[in-house]
Order: structure tokens, then C-alpha cells, then sequence
């Protein structure tokens, strides 16, 4: 039986938390939620992985623990709360380690902030990005391929906002393909198998965008 409190400080950083997380909704990605070019928000793509992963890893692997694939799919973008959002579609203009830089101090905020009433969230995200686990490493490789599931319901258009080139975009798919499989998704090949199925399609697409382009500028000249 309980023998303590609810104490007037978890009250006060349990209204802290939700305000937190109200603004982590309004954290919004490069990736668009709808054909009205209505962005995608933090809190929306938290869902979609969470789920996704839980379905795909009680499918595929059993021998994965659910409860740390739901529990790392939940925290893995709350640092953007404070470092915001990086467009990462075209990888190979990405600066790294800003990036990293960014978020790193953006967790220690959260630590500062929710670390002696809720030490779970800062705990949670740290054994996340240190991908020591398989769950950990199952979340970072399908994380990298939800935004093609966005791309797929909204025409490409983010896509097609970053890269007037489609061989461009190949090339930036294929070396972020390339540092994954050498890095945290080295052993994630149902994960890596569903990333080039999703994102070969916008690929697809965006050959597709460019030819009828193409053909559409050449008609009116």
C-alpha cells in the first residue's frame, strides 16, 4: 500500500510537463501533414512511429521488448522542443554535429527542468541515444523512414520543395542508406527492407514529377 504523497511539486511539474508537451505539438517538421500544406507536427509523427513500430516489431520481432519500443518511439523527438526541428530530406547538407550540439543541450533543459520529479523522461531519451539496445536501434531505423510515408499522402511536395533534381534526391537517399547501414542500423534489416520499399517510392515518384515537368514546359514552349 502507498505510503507517500502526491506533493505539491509533481502537481506543479506535472502542469509543467503538459505545457511542454502542448508545445512540443507545435513543433512543426518540414514534412506536410495533408494536401491543404497543412505541416506536420511533432506530436503527429510521434503517434504514427509509435504505433508503426509496435505493429512492425510484434510482427517481425518478437523478441524485442514492446514496452521499450513504445517508451523510446515516445521521447525520441522531445528535445526538438527546444532544438527544434532539422530538415534532414536532403542528408547531405545536414550539419551533424550542430545538430547534435542542439540537442544535446536541449536535454540537459529537460534534466534541469523534470529530472527530480519525472527522472524517467531524461533517462528514457539517454538510453534511447546511446542505442545500446536492438529496440533503440529499431526506432532510429524507422524513424528515418516515416517522413516517405508523409511524402507518399501529400504528392512529394516536400520532396519536390527540396530537390529540383531526382537524381539528387536518389543520391541523398542513397548516402543516408549507406551511413545508416554502417552505423545504428546495422543489424535492423526488416526495418532497412521497409525503409527502401516506402522511400524508393517517393523516389519513383519524384522521376515521375520531373519527367511529366519536363514534358509539360516542353508543351508550352
Amino acid at each position: 500500500m502507498r505510503t507517500d504523497k502526491i506533493s505539491n511539486e509533481v502537481v506543479e511539474k506535472t502542469l509543467e510537463l503538459g505545457g511542454f508537451l502542448l508545445e512540443f505539438a507545435t513543433v512543426y517538421r518540414a514534412t506536410y501533414l495533408n494536401t491543404n500544406h497543412d505541416k506536420e507536427s511533432d506530436t503527429d509523427h510521434t503517434v504514427m512511429l509509435a504505433v508503426i513500430a509496435c505493429a512492425v516489431a510484434a510482427k517481425f520481432h518478437p523478441e524485442y521488448d514492446l514496452g521499450k519500443v513504445a517508451q523510446y518511439a515516445l521521447v525520441h523527438d522531445l528535445v526538438e522542443v527546444y532544438a527544434g526541428d532539422v530538415n534532414t530530406i536532403n542528408f547531405n547538407a545536414i550539419d551533424i554535429k550542430a545538430k547534435e550540439k542542439a540537442e544535446a543541450d536541449a536535454l540537459t533543459k529537460i534534466k534541469q527542468k523534470f529530472g527530480r520529479a519525472f527522472p524517467w523522461i531524461h533517462k528514457t531519451i539517454e538510453s534511447y541515444e546511446s542505442l545500446i539496445d536492438v529496440e533503440a536501434r529499431f526506432i532510429k531505423t524507422l524513424d528515418k523512414s516515416l517522413p516517405a510515408i508523409t511524402h507518399y499522402f501529400t504528392d512529394n511536395k516536400a520532396v519536390n520543395e527540396g530537390f529540383d533534381d531526382p537524381v539528387a534526391f536518389e543520391h541523398s537517399v542513397t548516402s543516408r542508406n549507406k551511413a545508416m547501414r554502417k552505423t545504428f542500423a546495422h543489424d535492423q534489416d526488416v526495418a532497412m527492407e521497409l525503409r527502401d520499399a516506402i522511400v524508393g517510392m517517393a523516389v519513383e515518384k519524384k522521376y515521375e514529377y520531373h519527367d511529366k515537368k519536363r514534358l509539360t514546359s516542353g508543351d508550352q514552349a
